[in-house]
């Protein structure tokens, strides 16, 4: 296996790593919320910005893949980069 390669692969277990701690947090939040009504508004704004969180991190982890693996990220029919 190229340096590249274990390179790409210690980064992707980081990002799985931060992957699921964001959706431990999300997890917390929902349960805390259906236990504690008076704060739950609050509470699933919290869960909905570790959402969009792991939406992101879902990103940087095909990122990842698309620079290491294609050296490119795919681009779409007018040429612009599909992120």
């Amino acid at each position: 296996m190229t340096e590249a390669y274990v390179i790409l692969a210690r980064r992707i277990r980081d990002e799985l790593n931060n992957l699921e701690k964001i959706l431990d947090r999300a997890r917390l939040g929902m349960d805390t919320a259906n236990d504690r009504p008076e704060v739950q508004d609050f509470l699933i704004d919290s869960v909905a910005l570790n959402l969009h969180d792991f939406y992101a991190g879902i990103e940087r982890f095909f990122r990842l893949i698309a620079s290491s693996v294609d050296e490119a990220y795919p681009q779409g029919k007018s040429g612009s980069v599909i992120y």
